[in-house]
């Protein structure tokens, strides 16, 4: 074989090694969802729900690991394979699928935290407890002893 078809087999032998290896390095596998925790020594403690990077509210349905969450607290394992926990800063009860997926149960989604509501309208000892503007701030009563507050539009102050 002459130089210049041995020069051109092995171009082209490394240009088929090439595109071999870019294309095997492009099919990656999925990343391992549940490494983790999986096999942690005891003592060491691992991230079982939510996202380390960051906090929020994404949605419903992701693996308990793609979650953001705000604050949870409270994580209860039940023998049907869900967990429970709050996830306080966004004001949802949410529950683990023994697949992993996140699911808000108890609270607003759409939008996740839609407000306290305006004063006015709301209820205080069974009785109307604000009238007039929503934005009329009740008035303090103060005294040495007693501090109480005086709602507008009710008979009774300090």
């Amino acid at each position: 074989m002459s130089r210049i078809g041995r020069a051109a087999l092995s171009a082209l032998t490394l240009a088929l090694v090439t595109t071999t290896v870019a294309v095997v390095g492009c099919e990656e596998d999925d990343p391992d969802l549940e490494a983790s925790c999986r096999d942690l020594p005891p003592g060491y403690a691992c991230t079982w729900v939510g996202m380390r990077d960051g906090e929020g509210f994404n949605g419903d349905m992701h693996h308990r690991t793609e979650t953001l969450l705000a604050q949870p607290q409270d994580l209860l394992f039940l023998p049907d394979g869900t967990a429970w926990f709050t996830d306080f800063n966004n004001f949802l009860i949410r529950r683990v699928h023994p697949d992993g997926a996140v699911e808000s149960m108890v609270g607003p989604t759409d939008p996740i935290f839609p407000g306290d509501g305006p004063l006015t309208g709301s209820r205080r000892a069974g009785r109307r407890a604000a009238t007039g503007s929503s934005t009329t701030p009740p008035t303090c009563c103060c005294s040495p002893t007693v501090r109480s507050w005086w709602w507008p539009g009710t008979t009774t102050s300090c």
